[in-house]
């Protein structure tokens, strides 16, 4: 199993929305793999400009185990970061 995270600056999803930024950080990481998948599925959102044979569906995190465990591991991410900058702020 390959996967990869990547996190955005707040500045970054201000230059180009929560949405796009989303996209393109979907993007980055697929990117970034070492080992290239034959199919991307997604929660819904459409990723411009890949190459790659895409299935978005609506509701994925509750239809797909792999959309759902890759929501795991953003929130995971996510939450070690609140943590972790929780006492600055």
């Amino acid at each position: 199993i390959d996967y990869h995270i990547v996190t955005l600056p707040s500045s970054y999803v201000d230059k180009y929305n929560p949405k796009k930024s989303s996209k393109n950080g979907m993007k980055i990481c697929i990117d970034s793999l070492n080992t290239k998948p034959d199919l991307v599925i997604t929660d819904f959102e459409k990723i411009d400009e890949l190459a790659i044979k895409q299935v978005n569906l609506v509701k994925g995190d509750s239809i797909s185990f792999n959309v759902a465990c890759a929501s795991i591991l953003a929130k995971v991410t996510r939450d070690r970061f609140m943590i972790k900058i929780a006492n600055k702020y």
